[in-house]
């Protein structure tokens, strides 16, 4: 069952000022348990007074006096010595008149939270509403309970002091700026990897501009080479066609020489074919002289 903005903030404030912390959502959801079962702000300030935390800052053993020390330290520190002793009898005297140490934190609570309590103490009524704001902001609207016992510390009466105690209670601002020194320390590492990368760009040109003679020495004795090698090449081109030539010419000669004994043979033979045929001459009319006898 849920309980009224009035209530929860009651709740609170009772927490704040009995225990000196922000409730969690442990303590107020089982202080508004109580609400519900009917229970009282008076019986519920009772009901903290009971516990651990409350009676080992005010232990049954303790003088009145040493109570009243403890109670003036934690909802008016503010005091002198003049107005400390002055609360002190107060506080003793309701004591010893039979008030319960919690119903003193109630009637504290609802004068300082009055308009005569703002204008008689109001560094110790600004504080108080500050400190409740914070609670408030740390177990119902971050719903958180832990850090309960140190979200206070620092809180005054300047309003500002809400803001610096509830900067990072969601621990969000720790997420952003662990996030933010990681992006710093890899932005850090890129600019030492790119110094890195720069300096040996830087030794590659260097090293390129110190190569450049031996590199144009290396070009003009190619370019050299190649003259000469296109020199050869031409001066093997006209040998090639002077040779190409000269076959042609033996070829021809050779032609003509060929041509020209075909022709002496038929000039030869056309000669011959010409030529009258000589009969052959009978000797037995002659009488050939005798030469000599024997």
């Amino acid at each position: 069952m849920a309980i009224t903005a009035a209530i929860q903030n009651d709740l609170i404030e009772l927490s704040v000022s009995m225990l000196g912390r922000a409730p969690g959502t442990t303590l107020l959801n089982t202080l508004a348990g109580k609400s519900n079962e009917g229970m009282s702000i008076g019986e519920i300030a009772d009901y903290l007074a009971t516990l651990p935390e409350f009676t080992a800052a005010f232990p049954a053993s303790d003088t009145f006096e040493a109570v009243a020390a403890t109670w003036i330290a934690r909802v008016v520190p503010s005091f002198n010595a003049a107005q400390q002793a002055e609360a002190s009898d107060i506080v003793v005297a309701a004591l010893t008149a039979g008030s319960s140490l919690a119903s003193l934190f109630v009637v504290a609570i609802d004068y300082l939270n009055s308009e005569a309590g703002a204008a008689a103490l109001p560094v110790e009524a600004a504080t108080f509403t500050n400190q409740v704001a914070v609670a408030k902001i740390h177990s119902v609207d971050l719903d958180l309970d832990t850090g309960n016992d140190t979200v206070l510390a620092g809180v005054t009466d300047d309003a500002t002091s809400v803001d610096t105690a509830t900067a990072d209670l969601d621990g969000s601002a720790a997420a952003a700026a662990a996030a933010a020194a990681a992006a710093t320390e890899a932005s850090t590492a890129a600019a030492a990897a790119a110094t890195a990368a720069q300096t040996a760009a830087d030794a590659a040109v260097a090293a390129a501009v110190a190569a450049t003679p031996a590199l144009t020495t290396v070009s003009t004795d190619y370019t050299a080479a190649v003259a000469a090698a296109s020199a050869d090449a031409a001066a093997l081109t006209a040998t090639s066609t002077a040779s190409t030539a000269a076959s042609t010419a033996a070829a021809t000669a050779q032609t003509t020489a060929e041509a020209a004994v075909a022709t002496a043979n038929t000039a030869l033979a056309t000669a011959v074919a010409a030529t009258p045929t000589v009969t052959a001459v009978s000797y037995t009319h002659l009488t050939l002289p005798t030469i000599y006898s024997v």
